[in-house]
C-alpha cells in the first residue's frame, strides 16, 4: 500500500500507527540514535519497510528544494526541521515550532489566519521520524523579510561555493544569496553564515590550536634543522579537552636563517602587532633586509603579549 500525496487545503492524517500500538507505546528512550536508525533503512534512498508498508526516505542531497510527501520518513528530528524550513522559504513562508519533544514535534505557519500545519513523530523501536499530518497549502502571501532565514542555514548551503572562493567580499556574496532565495540576507547574518561556513571547512580556532602537536612534528620532518619552541600555560590543565593551555610558540626556519646568516645585511628590526581571534594574542616578528633591499623574514612568535617574559 502506498501513502497517498498530501492534497492542498486538506490535512491528510495517518491515524492508524503501523506499529499497531497508540501515542503510549511509543519508546521515549534516551539511547534511540540517529545512525543505528540509519541502519533499518534498506537504502539512503530507498524505501523504509514495515509490516509490509513502503515509505518513501528524504535524501538529504534534496536539501535544498525537498520534494515532501506525507508518510516520508527521516533520520532525525534536526534533517526533519531542516529540511521544513528549506520547503517554507523556498515558498517565501515563515513557520514556528509549536511543539518540539523527544517523541513528536509540530509546526505551523507564523502568519495569523494561516492554518498550515506539520505533524511528525518517531516511529516505535527507532529514532526514525515520520511526518503524519502535512497541511502543504499556505493562505498567506509571500514574505521577503523571512524569520526563517538563519546564518547557520545559509552557512550550510552556500559551504562548497565558499570553500571555492573563500576571498568573496560581503557585498557579493550578500547579493548572491539574496537573489538566488528570494529573502532578505542583513550585514550580520551574511558575516555570521561566511564565518560558519569556513569554522566547517577548515575547523574553529580551537581546534587548530589542538593540533599545533602535529603541525610541529610534521614543520620539523619537512625542514630539518627548524627550530620550534612551544610552551604552555604553567599549572593550567583543561579537564574537559584533556589537554593544556597554550601560551606562546616561537618559529624560525633553518632556510630562512641560513640564508639571512649568508646573505642578508646585518640588521633586523623587531615588530608586533595584535591578532584578531578569540584568543587575544601578539604577534611578535623579526624582520631583516635582503640583498636587494626587500624585507626578509627570520623568524616570528605568538605569544599573550609583549613583554619582557615573551
Amino acid at each position: 500500500m502506498m501513502v497517498e500525496r498530501a492534497k492542498e487545503n486538506q490535512a491528510i492524517e495517518i491515524t492508524r500507527n503501523e506499529d499497531g500500538g497508540s501515542d503510549s507505546d511509543v519508546d521515549n528512550s534516551d539511547k534511540d540514535d540517529a545512525a543505528n536508525s540509519m541502519a533499518e533503512f534498506e537504502s539512503l534512498h530507498g524505501s523504509y519497510k514495515e509490516q509490509g508498508i513502503q515509505y518513501p526516505v528524504f535524501d538529504p542531497k534534496d536539501m535544498d528544494n525537498p520534494n515532501l510527501e506525507v508518510g516520508m520518513v527521516f533520520s532525525s528530528f534536526r534533517e526533519f526541521n531542516t529540511a521544513i524550513r528549506s520547503w517554507n522559504i523556498k515558498r517565501g513562508r515563515q513557520i514556528k515550532f509549536v511543539k518540539s519533544g523527544k517523541i513528536r514535534v509540530s509546526d505551523g505557519c507564523l502568519k495569523k489566519g494561516c492554518d498550515w500545519e506539520i505533524y511528525a513523530r518517531k516511529m516505535k523501536g527507532t529514532g526514525i521520524i515520520q511526518f503524519r499530518t502535512f497541511r502543504a497549502k499556505h493562505k498567506c502571501g509571500f514574505v521577503y523579510y523571512n524569520k526563517c532565514v538563519k546564518s547557520t542555514w545559509v552557512a550550510n548551503k552556500y559551504k562548497a561555493e565558499i570553500q571555492l572562493n573563500p576571498r568573496i567580499d560581503l557585498p557579493s556574496f550578500r547579493r548572491k544569496v539574496m537573489n538566488e532565495n528570494k529573502f532578505f540576507l542583513s550585514k550580520d547574518q551574511g558575516y555570521r553564515a561566511k564565518r560558519l561556513a569556513l569554522c566547517m571547512i577548515h575547523g574553529s580556532v580551537e581546534d587548530q590550536y589542538n593540533r599545533l602537536n602535529d603541525y610541529i612534528h610534521e614543520v620539523k620532518r619537512s625542514n630539518p634543522g627548524t627550530t620550534i619552541v612551544m610552551k604552555m600555560v604553567d599549572g593550567y590543565y583543561d579537564t574537559s579537552t584533556n589537554r593544556p593551555k597554550f601560551q606562546r610558540l616561537y618559529m624560525c626556519f633553518a632556510a630562512v636563517r641560513a640564508g639571512f646568516l649568508a646573505g642578508s645585511r646585518p640588521l633586523f628590526g623587531l615588530d608586533g602587532a595584535f591578532l584578531k581571534g578569540p584568543s587575544g594574542e601578539m604577534l611578535l616578528t623579526a624582520i631583516g633586509i635582503g640583498p636587494n633591499i626587500e624585507f626578509f623574514p627570520i623568524a616570528y612568535a605568538a605569544c599573550e603579549g609583549e613583554n619582557k617574559y615573551s
